[in-house]
């Protein structure tokens, strides 16, 4: 479950009861990801706020291997064309 607040998300652990907020970039995160963009499509998005693409794709893989871990998101495997 999520809520969102303002620029921030609040999300909610149901199992363990525990939750996490987010700030105003692991909102736009959370939004990319329902909507289905993949790691690289949010590296581009983000990469347009920031000026190292590089780093940006590094933060944001080990924020979503955080919320992986945490078990509040889970990872569909690649769609094959064909």
């Amino acid at each position: 479950m999520f809520e969102e607040l303002g620029h921030e998300i609040v999300l909610l652990d149901m199992e363990k009861g525990m939750y996490f907020g987010l700030n105003a970039t692991g909102k736009l995160i959370w939004q990319e990801l329902r909507q289905g963009a993949s790691v690289e499509q949010l590296a581009a998005r983000l990469a347009e706020l920031a000026e190292d693409r590089a780093r940006v794709e590094v933060d944001l893989r080990a924020f979503l291997a955080d919320l992986d871990k945490r078990g509040l998101i889970t990872r569909e495997p690649p769609a094959h064309a064909g």
